[in-house]
Order: C-alpha cells, then structure tokens, then sequence
C-alpha cells in the first residue's frame, strides 16, 4: 500500500546528491550559502564500538575509523574510498574507488577488488553479510559468496537493506513542474523482484542516504535545498504514523543510524566546520565526534 507524506515548504527545504540519472536544474549562485564538506558518509559499525569515514582536507583523501566515543582515529588506508558500508561482522569495510566496489579489513589489511565496472557507487551491505546492494544504472547486488551479480531494478538511488535482508530499499525522484519534487521510496523483495512502496511525499526537494533503523519502523534520510540557498538537514521519518520530524537546524547530512536505533551518527556541512556529529534518534543530545 502506497502511503504519502506531504511536506511543508518550511519543513522540507531540502535536496541532497541527486540521482545519477538526475541533473542539477540550477547551479549555486549568489545566494547560495557556503558549505563545508570534510568527513563524509559515516558508517556506524554493527557491534557499535566504531565509525568509518571518508576524509577530504585538502589534497588528504582516506578512509579513516574512529570509536565512537570519539578516540582512537586512525587511518585504515590513503587515497580514495566512498560510500563506506560495514559487514555484519564488523570486520570488513566496503566502499567505492574510480567506480568499482572493494573491500578492505578493519584493520587495513586485504584490500580487494570486488567489481571491475567504472560506474558502481554507493555500496550497502545486507545485515545477513550475504550481499552488497549498489548503484550502477539502477540497483543491483553483488553476491559476496560467489561474486556474482543481480540485477534488481533499472532506476532508483541511495541502496539500503531492510532488517530482514530480503528488501532492498531505494529512492526514486520525479519532476513534478514548479520547483516540485515526488520522493518515493520502494522496496523489492529478493524473493519474487515485487516491488512495494513504503513512503511517498511531494515537496520542494529531494531526499537521499535512507536507511532503515533496526525495527523497520522508522526512516532516516537528508535534505537540501536545489539552489544551494540553505543546508543540507536530517529528518526521521516514521512508517508508523508516516510523519516527517526535522532532527538537525544548524546543518546535517548523510545520517547513519547506530546499531540500536538509539543514535545517528551525521557530517554537520556548515561553513568552517564539517566534521561529525552524534546525536539521539530524536535529535537531542548532539556533541561533535570528530574535528576536521
């Protein structure tokens, strides 16, 4: 059953990275206002003792873990990695580098190459370690057992699993005229390719980095605005009651939920910062995790 969520053009000024199949309609112009983007796509790891990230300071570009209590930063490999995922185990990060999917230990060790394409972005790693979920022209999924690969469906962004390891879920955007935008976000079962939608909701942007919390209740996700005109914000937004809650005001982008559901883990764009930041599911108690 297909539920829609209207947004409030207060609530949801907002569109984060869009679609590959998307095209920015307005570049940033003088109103826009300046970003800082340095530690980017934190992942929470499942055991909830650490938080993998991309660096970007500069010429600096590596993948970097820290606790998350904030000790112990340390550098698991230089050079490029994006889109970070963990497996179950905890043992092993994923990510993208020049559009194929590697992995790597948590400690650094075994770096391996998983696909050989150019255009494979956003891996997502399914809770059952058996698959990656990933963009390349649609959705697919790599088998990390046998390396093979799935093709789930030809459209879609922003990958994720629910709990179950059975569905994936995604974001697909529509133009709807007037600075409008459809956000739907849809599953598809693994065991019959059926397709359901979730959530729905027209508003002035897009949304991207979804993911389940560990009920399969709630979404979280980020928005910003089309015309570079506010921040990127974090919203929650429940399957329940299928209400939308703003959690970040000051700046917020590419959410992770902790294991338990209790915290979010988020990159804070605003100018001279753009570092991360913890904060509780309902978006009280926010203190920085790391400082660029």
């Amino acid at each position: 059953m297909m539920r829609r969520l209207c947004v409030p053009a207060t609530l949801a000024a907002a569109l984060v990275v869009f679609s590959a199949g998307c095209n920015n309609p307005s570049g940033p112009d003088e109103t826009a206002v300046e970003e800082t983007y340095k530690h980017e796509r934190p992942a929470w790891s499942p055991n909830g003792l650490k938080i993998a990230f991309t660096v970007r300071v500069g010429d600096s570009v590596g993948v970097f873990v820290v606790d998350s209590t904030g000790a112990n930063l340390r550098m698991v490999k230089s050079g490029a990695g994006i889109g970070i995922t963990w497996s179950p185990d905890s043992r092993w990060l994923a990510f993208s580098i020049s559009g194929s999917l590697y992995k790597v230990k948590e400690n650094g060790d075994s770096l391996t190459q998983l696909t050989l394409n150019a255009t494979d972005y956003r891996p997502s790693w399914s809770p059952d370690g058996n698959k990656i979920a990933y963009v390349n022209g649609g959705i697919r999924a790599f088998d990390v057992r046998d390396s093979t690969i799935m093709n789930l469906v030809p459209y879609g962004d922003y990958p994720s699993w629910h709990p179950n390891s059975t569905e994936v879920l995604f974001v697909v955007f529509a133009n709807a005229g007037e600075d409008r935008y459809y956000n739907e976000f849809r599953t598809m079962s693994l065991a019959d390719s059926q397709e359901t939608i979730v959530l729905s909701f027209f508003s002035d942007a897009l949304a991207g980095f979804s993911s389940y919390n560990k009920d399969g209740n709630a979404l979280i996700l980020s928005l910003k605005p089309p015309d570079y005109s506010g921040l990127s914000q974090v919203f929650t937004a429940s399957l329940v009651d299928f209400t939308l809650s703003q959690l970040t005001f000051d700046g917020g982008d590419y959410p992770s939920w902790s294991p338990d559901g209790n915290k979010v883990v988020y990159m804070r764009p605003a100018k001279d910062d753009g570092g991360l930041w913890i904060m509780n599911a309902d978006g009280s108690g926010k203190h920085r995790l790391t400082t660029p």
